[in-house]
């Protein structure tokens, strides 16, 4: 390095000149080679300074140029350069020296305590607990023990050791979005004619309906279900199309899609659009993944009956919420009745709301006979998913009376009451009785539901901690090894890009003294994040043929991260946006 000696044994200031003569005249046998010098050819006029975003500049003249700011010292170690980077912070050049040594036995504390929890004294802060190895009033620290006050700060408690599974979603769950997801992707060969029975804008089709036999029963009419992706938003959609349907026209259907479309509750699949095309008349559902329909369970074997007071809860809130909105189901029977299983719990839901407001648009009833028979069905409802077989309204009595003698041999009393009390009363009761009749029920629906919610905020923000690390990444990964930008062929491996390039390094490419590799999650997934949250805590950097050293903040990366991540996006080409996303 130009200026730099790297034969000075002993680097003294130059305002210690006139004391250094008169030593030297005190001792004249101190000017010989490897004595002490009048002017050291190591002052501050020879030391050179590191900034973020202006790379290296030419040598300090003094030193007030060299308070706060990067500079790097060159000495002889065992006959070779080491370069040496340390923050002063409002140090005169008298006091170097000082200033440097101190700096050097931090570091050395520092590199010590390799088990120190950066966020125990935050924790700390936020709930006024100590640590364990935190001083207090009633434990007295090591400066009342011996009179002096302690130079070594009391570290944190060591952090415990965690598994990596349990930094991000929990396995089950993870398994559970990503089926899905796969199921969301799927859809029909290119070559397959069903393509032409989907109108636009929905595109990428899949059937859904695999009992093709059962396509002219539902309803009455011809029916085919997909699942489809629309161009328009690019969400995945429910499309039914009926075939044959001549009573219905465009009025009819823009009439029941103003009443229904809209209209939200947690336990019914929403209805988007009602339109006429290709001779057909088609309904846009919301696309619910994961789940089956009910009649698809009905095995035979009875269901615990916590699963089914939270079925009866989830059930009544919605035809409480679609009575009150003077309307009803119209849709609760085993075939259209949904289920969704997770790791917490079974969420039901209710399928092909506003499909018969339509198609008996002509033959419709008053609604207070519709909500009547609205009690009735979930009566029967009930009853099957408590005895494992579909009860309809034209089942045979026989059936009805065993599957009434299974559940009260089965479950609880109040609830054989609440069923029976729905299929045999001449006028049903009302929505507002029945709900008044599960108050205590409600509430450990409420509880579960509550379970459930924390449960999901827990994965919720494990997997924003991944997605603030991935974007990190992603940056590091524009900027580290890039070959060129513009005319600037060396752009990677000068600036602001070198330092990042250097903390690449200190992240992922760590070995032992053995050159074996270190592979230390937690160390990655620390470092990232304290990038992320630009801390001021300062790590030593080495180049890869150990000449550099620089000792740097994450506060310092983090601002040349962000330097030279928004220049290479400056001079980036806009990428070019389709017409059509699918």
């Amino acid at each position: 390095m130009d200026g730099l000696s790297t034969s000075a044994r002993e680097w003294t200031p130059a305002g210690f000149a006139q004391s250094t003569q008169q030593r030297q005249q005190q001792q004249p046998s101190s000017n010989q080679e490897g004595g002490w010098q009048a002017e050291s050819d190591l002052t501050a006029a020879t030391v050179k300074e590191f900034v973020p975003g202006l790379g290296w500049k030419a040598g300090i003249t003094s030193s007030s140029q060299a308070a706060g700011k990067f500079a790097v010292f060159c000495f002889d170690a065992r006959e070779k350069e080491t370069f040496l980077m340390m923050d002063i912070l409002q140090v005169n050049h008298l006091n170097l020296l000082i200033a440097f040594l101190m700096y050097i036995h931090m570091l050395d504390s520092e590199l010590q305590d390799v088990n120190r929890n950066p966020y125990a004294a935050a924790a700390t802060a936020i709930h006024g607990y100590p640590s364990e190895n935190t001083p207090t009033d009633s434990e007295p620290d090591g400066a009342e023990e011996t009179g002096f006050p302690s130079t070594v700060a009391a570290g944190p408690t060591t952090p415990p050791f965690r598994c990596l599974r349990s930094l991000g979603m929990a396995d089950d769950l993870w398994r559970q979005h990503r089926q899905w997801q796969l199921e969301g992707i799927r859809q029909l060969e290119p070559t397959d004619p069903r393509y032409k029975a989907i109108p636009a804008p929905y595109c990428n089709p899949w059937p859904l309906d695999y009992d093709q036999s059962a396509r002219s029963s539902s309803f009455g009419y011809p029916c085919a279900t997909f699942q489809v992706a629309s161009q328009t938003d690019g969400y995945l959609y429910c499309l039914r199309r009926f075939d044959g349907v001549k009573s219905v026209n465009s009025k009819i259907a823009s009439t029941v899609a103003e009443q229904w479309v809209g209209f939200e509750h947690p336990n019914l699949v929403a209805l988007h659009r009602v339109f006429v095309a290709q001779r057909a008349l088609f309904f846009v559902h919301s696309y619910i993944p994961g789940v089956v329909p009910l009649r698809d369970r009905l095995v035979g074997s009875p269901v615990s009956e916590p699963v089914l007071w939270s079925a009866i809860c989830q059930w009544t809130g919605l035809i409480r919420r679609i009575h009150q909105a003077r309307m009803a189901v119209l849709t609760l029977d085993a075939r259209h009745v949904l289920l969704q299983i997770d790791s917490l719990r079974v969420r039901w839901y209710i399928n092909c709301i506003g499909v018969p407001d339509t198609l008996e648009w002509e033959s419709r009833k008053s609604v207070e006979s519709l909500q009547a028979e609205d009690i009735r069905k979930l009566g029967r409802l009930i009853l099957s998913l408590a005895t494992g077989t579909e009860i309809t309204i034209s089942s045979d009595p026989n059936t009805i009376a065993r599957c009434e003698r299974f559940c009260l041999q089965t479950y609880s009393r109040e609830l054989h009451n609440l069923t029976m009390t729905l299929l045999r009363s001449r006028t049903p009761p009302s929505i507002v009785d029945i709900c008044r009749a599960l108050t205590s029920r409600v509430w450990d629906e409420m509880d579960l539901l509550g379970l459930s919610l924390r449960g999901t905020e827990q994965s919720l923000g494990a997997e924003f901690e991944s997605g603030r690390i991935l974007r990190i990444m992603l940056k590091l990964g524009f900027i580290n090894e890039r070959p060129e930008f513009g005319p600037n062929r060396r752009w990677a491996q000068s600036g602001d890009c070198y330092i990042l390039t250097l903390f690449r390094d200190y992240v992922f490419h760590q070995a032992d003294g053995g050159g074996n590799p270190v592979m230390d999650m937690g160390h990655v997934l620390m470092t990232l994040n304290k990038l992320d949250a630009a801390d001021e805590e300062k790590i030593v950097l080495t180049s890869r043929d150990g000449k550099s050293m620089m000792v740097v903040s994450f506060a310092d990366v983090a601002r040349c991260l962000e330097s030279a991540y928004h220049e290479l996006c400056s001079g980036a080409a806009r990428p070019q946006v389709p017409q059509q996303p699918y």
